[in-house]
């Protein structure tokens, strides 16, 4: 199930409509002062919302965002979120938001230039515009790694497909990132897979098809 959540148009409410919107109240003094903390902070009490009120006999009720931004504007346009009870609903949504980032990157820096060159009706010399003011998709790899170790914890932990979904769920990280998070603790000599010799893989550090086997060290 998919739902859209227009931030921008929500602020311009008061207050009760934005609670109305995202399914519960909320004290305004637990509002983060940077904007973009608090565009998080409404998302993130939504997703918990909307999963909280789903019932489900399928499984655990679990919840994924990709964010679109205005093609011109560096600013977010709309949040889709994804809600579903598979996790391999999870996995593919969070796989295909990672390729189609690059992909909005793309066309939004074509947007850009198109404007600029409508503005001064002056085309750039090389085609491309030098500056481009987005700024990049930023992650925490060193939190991804505590998550892993918290995750992990003293005993074996098997990765199959139910508990890597819920580490992108509960993370908001793409697939490859965590995977990356890994190799860093991997290589690192703090965790190891017990199943498989991983010295060689390029991608895929724990696989969980194969349910593959975690441990600390």
């Amino acid at each position: 199930m998919y739902s859209f959540l227009n931030w921008h148009a929500s602020m311009e409410t008061m207050k009760d409509k934005v609670a109305k919107m995202i399914g519960r109240d909320f004290d305004e003094k637990d509002l983060p002062d940077d904007p973009a903390e608090r565009e998080q902070f409404f998302l993130q009490l939504y997703r918990s919302e909307i999963t909280k009120r789903t019932n489900t006999f399928r499984g655990k009720p679990m919840s994924a965002y990709v964010t679109v931004l205005d093609p011109v504007i560096d600013r977010t346009k709309y949040h889709l979120i994804y809600l579903t009870s598979h996790p391999l609903g999870i996995i593919e949504f969070m796989t295909v938001s990672e390729k189609l980032d690059s992909i909005q990157a793309k066309v939004r820096h074509a947007a850009k230039l198109n404007k600029k060159v409508e503005d001064s009706k002056t085309a750039d010399l090389f085609g491309v515009d030098g500056e481009q003011t987005t700024a990049p998709r930023q992650i925490d790899i060193k939190s991804l790694e505590s998550y892993w170790l918290t995750l992990i914890g003293n005993k074996t932990l098997a990765v199959n497909m139910d508990v890597f979904a819920h580490a992108l769920h509960q993370t908001m990280s793409y697939p490859s990132e965590l995977q990356a998070a890994l190799k860093n603790l991997i290589d690192q000599s703090k965790v190891v897979n017990l199943d498989a010799d991983v010295a060689n893989r390029r991608t895929k550090w724990v696989d969980f098809e194969k349910k593959e086997r975690l441990k600390r060290l």
